[in-house]
């Protein structure tokens, strides 16, 4: 994504400084911050697949490979970043050339997950005598394996030939125009930003109407069945019906459990997403200079996209919460000394 170009863009007046000023300090404090939460954030969705057999379902799958992506903003991209904000004497033509490719794989499979994740439960609502079908780990493993193929060929295209150029022997910058073609950028935008993004607001659209749609269906069959449960007491069926009854409850609340994270995991990630890739849009294509201070909230909000699954999974689904309350007191059971 362009926002390593976006918030330089808005540091170019610090650069000549000879040392970092307070607002340097202070972003990169953020930085910090949001680097940790991301790290031990998606750590912990990953472990809590791991122990609770219960969320071991293909979509909740996907969301762990949504996580492994965040989980190396995070370690890779967000440190690289310190780097090129505070060390202003490193050689940044080399530099950069590892820093953009690695930001816009990790930051463009995220997106592309995202993407995967709407897609299935777009698939459950619309289809869901296939889902079980269709909706295989393995076929859910071929779609995550062929994004990261996809998106690491991509990241790499400017080192094999297509869409690098020369930068100037001054740049101080990890700015995308410095050491891209405009033709790489636009296939950036296009394939790896609008192209997900558009199709994710459409399906999360869908999703949500259908799947109240479809819960307020279920919830009317449930009255139905309850009430003839009451009429047929002594009915030879009632146990059946009973059972029946409580299945459908059940799969109601699951399939809103689901719906209800896909659809905060999609809003967020539009939410955080979207403003810096239309100031870099309109940057680019009127040449219009945006205040920094927007550009930088911007850019905080994109890196912090990847430290905000955790919170989100925590506060839609109940087995998430609980275990990572398991996991933290076992942690703490580990720290914390025995008494003698």
């Amino acid at each position: 994504m362009n926002n390593i170009e976006s918030l330089n863009a808005s540091n170019a007046k610090t650069s000549s400084q000879s040392s970092p000023s307070l607002e340097t300090y202070l972003i990169s404090a953020l930085f910090v911050v949001i680097a940790a939460i991301s790290v031990f954030g998606n750590i912990l969705i990953m472990m809590a697949i791991f122990i609770n057999r219960r969320l071991r379902t293909t979509s909740n799958y996907l969301l762990v490979a949504l996580a492994v992506p965040d989980f190396f903003q995070g370690a890779v991209s967000l440190p690289l970043r310190l780097v090129e904000v505070l060390d202003k004497k490193s050689d940044h033509a080399s530099f950069c050339r590892v820093a953009i490719p690695l930001s816009t794989l990790f930051g463009g499979t995220s997106n592309r997950h995202i993407l995967l994740i709407a897609t299935e439960r777009f698939i459950a609502i619309c289809w869901p005598f296939f889902y079980c079908n269709w909706v295989t780990t393995k076929n859910a493993l071929v779609g995550v394996g062929g994004t990261w193929v996809f998106m690491t060929i991509f990241s790499l295209l400017p080192s094999l030939g297509w869409g690098g150029k020369q930068p100037e022997p001054s740049v101080k910058f990890c700015r995308f125009p410095e050491f891209l073609t405009q033709e790489y950028i636009t296939s950036l935008y296009v394939f790896v930003h609008a192209f997900p993004i558009i199709t994710v607001i459409f399906l999360n659209v869908f999703i949500l109407r259908a799947s109240f749609d479809h819960a307020r269906r279920i919830c009317v069959q449930v009255a139905a069945s309850n009430a003839n449960s009451q009429v047929e007491r002594t009915s030879t069926f009632y146990p059946e019906q009973s059972e029946e009854v409580g299945s459908r409850k059940r799969e109601a609340s699951r399939q809103m459990k689901a719906t209800k994270i896909v659809a905060a995991v999609v809003g967020s990630f539009i939410l955080m997403v979207v403003p810096i890739i239309t100031i870099d849009v309109v940057e680019m294509m009127t040449g219009a200079v945006v205040p920094g201070w927007i550009v930088k909230v911007t850019v905080l909000m994109i890196y912090s996209n990847h430290c905000a699954n955790v919170f989100v999974y925590a506060g839609f689904n109940s087995d998430y919460r609980n275990t990572f309350k398991s996991i933290f007191k076992r942690g703490m059971n580990i720290v914390r000394p025995e008494r003698s």
